[in-house]
């Protein structure tokens, strides 16, 4: 029936391409948040693949913003 597998993204594209879908659908200051919020995700755990995040990931990044 025509499925389509989600490409492969870092997880930098991830953001921009949410963002852009998102588009004005949210606040300019919820997407600043989100931005921020990813940037930082990206600092603790790398800018990996975004099929690769784990609950470990999750937990870093948890600890990281305390």
């Amino acid at each position: 029936m025509g499925i389509i597998a989600p490409k492969s993204m870092r997880l930098c594209d991830f953001m921009e391409d949410s963002l852009d879908r998102t588009g004005k659908q949210i606040r300019e200051s919820t997407h600043d948040e989100c931005r921020y919020a990813m940037n930082h995700l990206i600092e603790v755990v790398g800018n990996i693949d975004y099929q690769k995040v784990t609950l470990k990931h999750g937990e870093l990044y948890r600890h990281e913003t305390k």
